[in-house]
């Protein structure tokens, strides 16, 4: 049971890490991150 939830709580760790790296570009306001988000996946400007 214990070796179980220290894999869980590894996984869980990495998986927010991923998150919150991704994230930081579009929570900056990066021109690459608003190029991707209205050219690529074509949102309009007014959700960036």
């Amino acid at each position: 049971m214990k070796k179980i939830n220290i894999i869980f709580w590894i996984v869980i760790g990495i998986f927010s890490a991923f998150m919150i790296f991704t994230a930081i570009p579009d929570a900056l306001n990066q021109p690459e991150a608003i190029d991707f988000i209205s050219a690529k996946l074509l949102y309009p400007q007014y959700f960036v």
